[in-house]
């Protein structure tokens, strides 16, 4: 699902029919090299080989699920379009843009609070709202059989420790022993958690000076 060109900031959401996963993020514009690989990305982390694509027939998706599938030779992508404004056959994306949208409203309200200060479109916590939404979602949301979706696909509950969205925390920067000046490089610098990358298992962070 991808927003109206009137939005500041239109999002991507997407979801594994079979597994209940979701994957959501922030766009640029619609057919960015960013969108495809986060698309791609996603596809290679669920670990199908074949898998149906259904999106609405607007010309943007249809480009966009192209360069995906070119970008995934060894995965067999079959494309399938139903025409806009179809509730009856997008249904199911609907349905999950709506649940993300509420997940999304009640984060940001919440970041807000702790804040104290209403965060606009263009702040970037907003933009890693959605994402770390769908990845709650994933990991922790069971269903009917008592599993989660990242069970689902993997087998295994999710174990990683996760903090507080929009915690202030100090981390050490990993660098390289020709890189590292003792003495003079600080051993903490401040950031802000935004989630965690589960192809990795490392922290998403972004620098406390870019957002404060």
């Amino acid at each position: 699902f991808l927003g109206d060109e009137n939005e500041v900031q239109p999002n991507l959401v997407l979801k594994d029919r079979k597994s209940e996963a979701y994957y959501a993020t922030t766009l640029d514009k619609k057919t960015s090299s960013y969108t495809i690989a986060f698309i791609a990305g996603a596809i290679q982390e669920m670990g199908y080989k074949r898998l149906l694509m259904k999106s609405d027939n607007e010309p943007a998706m249809l480009k966009l699920k192209a360069q995906v599938s070119q970008c995934l030779p060894g995965v067999e992508i079959a494309p399938k379009e139903a025409p806009v404004g179809d509730s009856r056959a997008t249904g199911a994306a609907e349905n999950a843009v709506k649940l993300l949208k509420g997940h999304f409203r009640t984060l940001k309200t919440a970041t807000e609070g702790r804040y104290g200060c209403k965060l606009d479109a263009e702040s970037p916590l907003v933009s890693w709202i959605p994402r770390h939404c769908a990845d709650i979602l994933t990991r922790f949301r069971r269903y009917a059989d008592g599993r989660t979706a990242v069970q689902r696909l993997t087998g295994r509950r999710w174990g990683r420790p996760m903090l507080i969205f929009g915690e202030k925390i100090l981390v050490k920067i990993a660098k390289a022993k020709k890189d590292r000046r003792a003495g003079v490089d600080p051993a903490m610098v401040p950031a802000i958690y935004v989630g965690h990358r589960s192809e990795e298992h490392t922290s998403e962070l972004q620098s406390h000076l870019n957002l404060v």
